[in-house]
């Protein structure tokens, strides 16, 4: 799992692409992410600020689609115009004495 704040507003994560020109920062982003067969979580904008464009700034990449459960998006706190996201994380070990596999639940908040 890869979470942040990655600042690349002109990637369309609806359809994985960008208006940017062809050597730019956000191009190189989406290509890395796509040759690593990642799975972009957050699917409705984080950041609102005054008369900008609404965006998904905030990433929550993962390399299995099902690995997040439950992802709420919830109002800023105080004067921020980044909105708050808490989410289950859905990993997988393995119990030695058994050789079975666990599934985790992890709850994780995220503040930017």
């Amino acid at each position: 799992m890869i979470i942040g704040d990655f600042n690349y507003p002109d990637i369309n994560w609806d359809m994985q692409i960008s208006e940017a020109l062809e050597d730019s920062p956000s191009q190189s982003f989406l290509s890395v992410y796509k040759d690593c067969f990642l799975h972009q979580q957050v699917l409705y904008p984080t950041h609102y600020r005054g008369q900008q464009q609404a965006n998904i700034l905030d990433l929550i990449m993962t390399n299995e689609p099902d690995m997040i459960d439950k992802l709420h998006y919830t109002d800023p706190i105080g004067k921020s115009h980044r909105l708050v996201l808490d989410w289950l994380f859905r990993g997988y070990g393995c119990n030695q004495k058994e050789k079975k596999k666990d599934i985790l639940l992890i709850k994780v908040t995220m503040m930017v």
